[in-house]
């Protein structure tokens, strides 16, 4: 008992018991210090993978939006792809897509969310927290009382124009555009490529002019200030609609107007303030037995055709020529003295060729011929459509066609919407100073510029047919006070 007591009276009049306790705050000081750089960095990787979970499910969301899927498809599209990176058994229940996937429309222009009925935009939500029963263990800040940590992560992708680069004054293809040297590219116009975009050095970019591609490495180095002054080049993938489609529901919606009491939309839109006009000749042609209304469909041969210098306006002319045929029999020819065209449309399965003094204002020309050869070629003379380039909405022309096209530079000077299923090569211009104002040019193959071209914007609002090309994309979640809609 005297050594016991001996022994205590040393531990009690020593330091060995503070250097215990010392110990004792050393280590939870350092297991704090140690829990929050090995926790915190547990909980940013926890939350980076939130976040990245979050942008997969909001564009599986957007491509589903974009592909017309219902909203049950839609949410599971979204929930099937947050789980493929978010496994369950790690990181348990991140989403119950009946409520952390919500829709919205933003305004692509104005930047911001306006409340929009038809909604463009998905919204993913995703947490782990302690309320949804799957928070972030720790270990070391365990010791201190933090056992979990709660983190979240949204969210959205849009599926719509790209607010910049509008459909109607610009070049969209999906396969190569190419581009010559000298070129001179104003405010407003886009040049996209699903492919690459091939531009030599010296061309110029005002302020306001695109150039996008979804590699700017395909550019090869050519998207820069030092090679092309003023250039703002970007990278997107746009969604184009199946043209080739889009031709042939455009053809059908023409052709077969005469169906139906009600006009399709196109036709009348075409159509709207439109007076039919003197059919005389159509008559005594023997094209006509007696005076039709406006937007009928008038059947006629390529003879009776060729045989008419004017087509009159209001009336949708649809010519056949045989299948597999060739020669002259297979071409309808535009000129100064035949079938001039103002507020008319003609819709065939023939070639399309148009020579000096050839006229088609405010018209719509669709050619369905399958051909391997170019199927609208042009004199090096002609421009259609809105010769005094006044930028007139009412006299924008649409050319389609399902196969290539091959005309001079002077043919797409003015107003003029070309949609085509195949090739689009613009061989060089007489004048060294060619300005285009006003062109649309959709193509499912490639797009070639021969010749150094000036491109200039209308400025007015998407003209009439044209297809609407669409960026899918991130963008800002909206502010909890900003209005979500229903899809």
């Amino acid at each position: 008992m005297i050594r016991l007591k001996s022994i205590l009276a040393q531990f009690r009049d020593g330091e060995d018991g503070a250097g215990t306790a010392f110990a004792l705050f050393m280590f939870m000081t350092l297991a704090a210090i140690l829990g929050i750089t090995v926790d915190g960095t547990f909980g940013w990787w926890n939350k980076n993978r939130l976040e990245a979970a979050a942008d997969i499910g909001a564009h599986a969301g957007a491509v589903a939006l974009a592909n017309k899927k219902t909203e049950t498809e839609l949410r599971t599209a979204v929930e099937q792809a947050v789980y493929a990176n978010l496994p369950t058994n790690i990181f348990g229940a991140v989403i119950d897509s009946s409520v952390d996937v919500a829709f919205a429309h933003y305004d692509p222009e104005k930047r911001t969310y306006d409340g929009g009925t038809e909604p463009n935009t998905v919204i993913v939500s995703l947490e782990r927290t302690k309320t949804r029963g799957n928070p972030i263990r720790t270990f070391l800040l365990s010791f201190a009382g933090v056992t979990t940590m709660d983190t979240m992560a949204q969210s959205a992708a849009v599926f719509d124009i790209n607010g910049v680069c509008k459909s109607s004054d610009g070049i969209y293809a999906q396969s190569t555009i190419t581009l010559s040297s000298q070129t001179d590219v104003g405010a407003g116009f886009c040049i996209h490529s699903n492919s690459d975009v091939w531009l030599p050095q010296q061309n110029s970019f005002e302020p306001g002019a695109y150039v996008s591609m979804p590699n700017l490495d395909n550019c090869k180095s050519k998207c820069q200030n030092s090679a092309n002054p003023g250039i703002v080049a970007v990278e997107s993938h746009m969604a184009m609609p199946d043209l080739g489609k889009y031709i042939q529901d455009t053809y059908d919606s023409f052709a077969y107007a005469n169906a139906s009491t009600t006009k399709p939309q196109v036709v009348t839109d075409l159509f709207s303030g439109v007076t039919v006009g003197n059919q005389a000749d159509l008559i005594d042609k023997g094209v006509l037995s007696s005076p039709v209304a406006l937007a009928t469909v008038v059947p006629m041969t390529v003879d009776q055709f060729h045989s008419l210098a004017e087509l009159p306006s209001g009336l949708i002319y649809k010519i056949d020529c045989k299948p597999g045929s060739t020669g002259v029999k297979t071409w309808l020819n535009f000129s100064g003295t035949v079938a001039q065209m103002s507020h008319a449309a003609v819709v065939t399965n023939c070639g399309l060729n148009f020579e000096d003094g050839a006229r088609a204002v405010g018209s719509v020309l669709i050619t369905t011929r399958d051909n391997t050869n170019a199927t609208v070629t042009a004199g090096s003379h002609v421009t259609v459509a809105d010769p005094a380039k006044a930028c007139n909405e009412d006299e924008r022309t649409v050319l389609m066609s399902l196969s290539k096209v091959s005309v001079p530079a002077e043919f797409v000077l003015s107003n003029l919407t070309m949609i085509v299923d195949d090739d689009v090569d613009i061989a060089s211009a007489t004048s060294s100073d060619v300005i285009s104002k006003g062109l649309s040019i959709y193509s499912t193959h490639q797009v070639k510029f021969s010749s150094q071209h000036r491109f200039r914007t209308c400025k007015t609002p998407d003209a009439f047919l044209t297809p609407t090309a669409k960026v899918l994309r991130l963008i800002m979640p909206p502010a909890e006070s900003q209005t979500v809609s229903t899809l």
